[in-house]
Order: C-alpha cells, then structure tokens, then sequence
C-alpha cells in the first residue's frame, strides 16, 4: 500500500502546481433525478490537457466511480497518474464519482432482509432492492447529461467495491451494453443468498457482451476470520466465468493477499485500469525500424478493444520532436504525415 499512497501524493502535488488555495481535484454538482425524484449529487474531474488551447480540442472516455463521496480523489489521482505523459499505460480520461443518497437501496438487485447480528429482532437492508431505478438514473440522466456538456468520445468504465460492485456485476448481465469495461473491487456477491451467482450462471454463456473487458478483484478477507460467504462468493463467481468461457467478454481475477476488504480498492484500480487499457501504450522508437508501427498498435488496440482509438496530438507532437532532435528526419517524417491527418487545424504544415 506505500508505493500507491505514495504515487498519489506526487500526482496531488503535481496538480496544485504550487498553488496555496486549494489541493482537492474536480468540481461537485448536481442533477435532479426524474427516476429517483431527488436532487443527485456527483463529483466530476477533467483531464488535465482539457483545457489546452494549443491542440484541437480532444474527446474522452468517462470513467463512473459508485460510493463518489469516498472514491473519487483516489480514482482520480490513479487515472492522472497512469495517464500521464508519452509513457501513459492509459489514455486520459473524464472522472465521474457518483455520490450516495441511500447506498443499500440503489446498489442491491433484489428485495432482502438479514437479521442483524447485534439484534436479531431487527432486520438489516429492508430498504434494499432499488437497482433498476438506479440504473435508469445512470444510463437515462446522468450519462447523457454528461455527454451533453463534455467533450467524450464513447468509451466508458463503471468501477465499484463492495455493494457497488455487486451492482456493477448485475448491470454487466443486465444492462450489458451501457458500459465498455468495468472494475469489480472485493464485489458483495454473498447478496440474497448469492442472488447474483445463479444470475451469472444462467445467463453468461448466451449474453454478446461485444468484447466488454472485466477486472475482479478479491481482498484477503479469508485471513482476519470474516466475511467466509462474502469471500467464497467471489472465487465461485471467477470460477463460472472461467468454466462459461464467453469468448465475447475478456474477464481478470486476481486475488489480493496483502489487502483486506477496505484497503483493496486503490491497488486494484491501479492493476485493473492498466489490464483495461493493455496495449495502450506503444514503444514509439520502433517507428525507427518500423514505420507504420504507431498506425499498426493503435489498431490492433482499437479491435482488441472495440473501440477506436488515435494517438494524441501532444504525444504525435512530442514524437515529432523527439526524432527531429534526434536527426531522423524521415522517421519524423512519417509520424508529421500521421499527426496531419489526425489533427490537420493544428499541425505543423512542415518540420
């Protein structure tokens, strides 16, 4: 957990650029639900090239972050941090952190009760049971709204932990084309006797989910003596997946020895945006021996993916530059042809 707390205070203070007012990334609004009939708070963060006025104004990917209160600083240093600079493992991308309201009605899929364990007179999660509403909220007005005011480009990520992956993992078999990938963090899939299991189980093997990419994350919780049915639960839902073996969804499992079920969800956005986004990046001095290699590995990403994607204006600039410094006119050539007619308002007419 150090080198990743650590990363993230290198990206705040690269963000406040010395500035003494104010560390906290990203702005907080507000939309009023139909669905939900309430006033709905989130959180939203933008690249930091958004407002760079010396390239062509660029579209995104959105990343959907549930429990925004508690996650959205840590989702948005991580993604600043994979996504900086010619050497990013990610591209950059529009944060949304979407706050609580009332976090057991909107993340669970079913109507259930537990007794609690302190009183068994009384009944945990009566509220429960309201992800369909949710889910309308999301796909109906929050992410056209989003869409309305920022520059996106199509591509989204919906990340959750706990209960909000449990919600993430049900809108993946139920609502399966809102999202291109998503991130399920240590997943509460012990909910209504393993509701989500049988789910998974029935309807996995039939579902086209279009190359849509998965990463599931499992906490330790084994170890600390708790949590048995939360963490059986999330082997047997690794273990579906791997026996269904539905060529259209690419799914990782990887468990986290070292991280308990709070601890998790940082290291794990951290492997599980880089295993979103592998292939991403490509070694640009290959253009050196290869000189469609940058036309080449941002296709096959783009299949591999399902979605297109370009290099960026200011990494096509940084190439430009790097081999014209390095006297390789022919190979800055060849990437100055492509940044024309990538970005042909802004480039260089010549070296």
């Amino acid at each position: 957990m150090i080198k990743y707390a650590l990363f993230i205070l290198v990206v705040i203070a690269d963000i406040a650029c010395c500035a003494q007012d104010s560390l906290f990334m990203g702005t907080r609004q507000e939309l009023y639900s139909k669905v939900l009939k309430e006033k709905r708070p989130y959180r939203i963060a933008l690249p930091k090239s958004y407002t760079d006025k010396k390239y062509t104004p660029a579209s995104y990917p959105v990343l959907y972050v549930l429990d925004g209160e508690m996650a959205f600083e840590y989702y948005t240093s991580v993604v600043l941090f994979l996504s900086r600079g010619v050497y990013a493992s990610i591209p950059e991308m529009i944060v949304v952190g979407i706050d609580n309201t009332d976090r057991t009605r909107d993340l669970t899929p079913t109507k259930a009760s537990k007794p609690s364990p302190n009183d068994t007179a009384k009944l945990l999660f009566t509220n429960s049971g309201g992800a369909e509403n949710f889910i309308q909220f999301i796909g109906t007005e929050l992410m056209p709204a989003i869409d309305s005011v920022y520059r996106t480009n199509g591509y989204t990520i919906f990340a959750g932990h706990s209960f909000g992956g449990l919600f993430a993992s049900w809108v993946l078999l139920n609502h399966t084309h809102l999202f291109n990938a998503y991130l399920l963090h240590d997943p509460s899939l012990w909910w209504d006797r393993q509701y989500m299991l049988k789910q998974t189980a029935q309807q996995l093997p039939a579902i086209n989910f279009k190359k849509a990419r998965v990463y599931v994350s499992q906490a330790n919780n084994e170890e600390k003596g708790s949590f048995d049915e939360h963490f059986e639960s999330i082997k047997t839902f690794s273990h579906i997946c791997d026996s269904v073996n539905n060529k259209t969804l690419a799914l990782q499992y990887r468990f986290y020895e070292n991280e308990d079920h709070g601890t998790i969800p940082m290291p794990a956005t951290f492997d599980g945006l880089k295993y979103i986004f592998d292939g991403f990046w490509c070694d640009f001095k290959k253009i050196s021996s290869n000189k469609n290699y940058l036309t080449e590995s941002y296709k096959a990403f783009s299949e591999k993916i399902n979605h297109r994607f370009a290099p960026s204006e200011p990494v096509l600039d940084f190439i430009v530059h790097y081999f014209k410094n390095q006297n390789k006119m022919e190979q800055a050539a060849v990437v100055l042809k492509q940044y024309q007619q990538l970005y042909p308002k802004t480039a260089p007419v010549k070296l």
